[in-house]
């Protein structure tokens, strides 16, 4: 499986999103949007538990996506992932 953050809005640097693969990389599904403002760099990695766990920068606008600089993590076990994150 693979797995890809982005901020997901054509031509706007917003809307943080997670997507998954398992067919490798070929087609991409979305696994959560975890932030609809402003984002900008980000970075994922698995937990020991196995969720997937990502930082990110966020800001108010997508003019300004760098203000704050976030973390959490999607919990992969349940069919429905959820997704929860708090600020630097």
């Amino acid at each position: 499986m693979l797995y890809f953050g982005n901020p997901d809005d054509h031509g706007r640097r917003a809307n943080f999103s997670i997507h998954s693969s398992s067919d490798g990389g070929l087609l991409w599904e979305s696994v959560s949007d975890v932030f609809t403002g402003g984002a900008a760099y980000s970075d994922l990695s698995m937990t020991r538990q196995g969720d997937l766990a990502f930082v990110f920068e966020r800001g108010p606008y997508d003019r300004d996506p760098y203000a704050w600089l976030s973390f959490g993590k999607v919990g992969l076990s349940a069919q429905v992932a959820t997704a929860g994150f708090a600020e630097l």
